[in-house]
């Protein structure tokens, strides 16, 4: 049977459950005409929300531009990759190539074709680094080139980002000047940094201050989630035990890339072995299989940080923490305090420390077992 389970991209259809009504939210906020701020941390299904939510807007005759600052190196990278994403607000390359080229007169636009036949963006950016008139005219082009009647929407995954982009102009700055002079274009925000994007946007001394409506994406309900995972392992033809799928809510802590990562791998052994039912002794192993796939970016993400940094990790693996009190640096042998705050405060930039409700936690579940686990085991 195939696998009913599906975790990496953003889901849709039958693999994507919940956010019914921060889904209606959301649609009618765009809709609407308001910016938004989509918040949360990395693998709640934020993608997946906004992707189903553009496919609704584009049905409704909305040109959609979604846009990974992720992904961007440089200023110069920025704007010619946000440059060719406005190419696909109109059918024909060589008209928006014309229109580029009539809004971007300083640098030279030059159309070239990937080898996926997608046509991109070459510009000249020898006369020298850029400049806010450049930046301003970029950001300027979906409302410049946009054709129809409808509202283009701009989705910004990992917006916060902007703020490494250049260190030679204000960035935020320009991009919150332009954004609000447009009429004809709207924004959707989305981040995993919370602590980033909530200090962009709530700070009075920031220029994107109150300037979107704010969403939280939290977890999804329990009992939503184990319903979820009782139909889709039924779809797949296995009959799933209730106490098997409370206990894989329990090991992803009802994380929906985890939890869908989880299901998987069980669903795969129990095909395997020509079983149709799954009990709750059959998530250890498959626990167990997931650690081992990730073991390699685990080992990554560790040997990238300071001593201190995975001390405190490995404590709060061990023991999720509302206060380094005396006696938890005791249980779990932890420097003094400003060292502590110090190595959490580049965990959580990292994202690898989700700090919330005056908790502070491991983001990834499975990176906390692996951390876990013991350093030798015998054979």
């Amino acid at each position: 049977m195939k696998n009913p389970f599906l975790f990496g991209p953003p889901v849709s259809g039958d693999q994507f459950y919940d956010r019914e009504e921060l889904g209606r939210e959301l649609f009618r906020a765009v809709e609407n005409g308001t910016n938004v701020l989509l918040y949360g941390p990395r693998r709640y299904g934020k993608s997946s929300l906004v992707t189903r939510v553009a496919e609704k807007l584009r049905a409704d005759g909305h040109p959609c531009i979604f846009f990974d600052m992720m992904k961007v190196n440089s200023m110069e990278h920025f704007l010619q990759a946000y440059a060719s994403a406005a190419l696909s607000l109109q059918g024909r390359a060589t008209k928006s190539l014309s229109a580029l080229a009539r809004f971007l007169k300083g640098l030279r636009p030059k159309l070239t074709i990937g080898e996926t036949g997608e046509p991109s963006l070459e510009m000249d950016f020898s006369g020298g680094p850029p400049t806010t008139k450049t930046l301003e005219d970029v950001l300027a082009l979906p409302e410049s080139i946009r054709t129809g009647r409808k509202n283009v929407i701009v989705v910004f995954d990992e917006f916060q980002e902007i703020e490494r982009l250049s260190s030679d102009l204000p960035a935020e700055r320009i991009f919150r000047s332009v954004i609000q002079r447009q009429k004809h274009v709207n924004y959707v925000y989305l981040g995993s940094r919370t602590h980033l994007l909530k200090r962009m946007f709530t700070d009075a001394a920031r220029p994107f201050y109150q300037s979107a409506l704010v969403l939280e994406m939290e977890k999804p309900p329990r009992d939503e989630s184990v319903a979820f995972l009782r139909d889709r392992f039924r779809h797949g033809g296995i009959q799933a035990d209730a106490a098997a799928l409370e206990a894989i809510v329990d090991a992803s802590e009802n994380v929906p890339y985890y939890l869908q990562a989880l299901a998987y791998e069980a669903f795969e052994q129990a095909d395997a072995d020509g079983r149709k039912t799954l009990s709750a002794a059959d998530v250890p192993p498959a626990l167990a299989r997931c650690i081992r796939r990730m073991r390699d970016s685990f080992e990554t993400v560790v040997e990238n940080l300071s001593d201190n940094q995975r001390t405190v990790l490995s404590a709060l693996a061990r023991e999720p923490a509302a206060s380094f009190d005396t006696a938890y640096r005791t249980r779990h042998r932890l420097p003094v305090y400003t060292s502590i705050s110090s190595a959490l405060k580049v965990l959580v930039s990292k994202g690898l420390v989700e700090s919330s409700r005056r908790t502070h936690r491991l983001a990834d579940p499975f990176l906390a077992v692996w951390l876990r686990e013991p350093v030798c085991i015998a054979e």
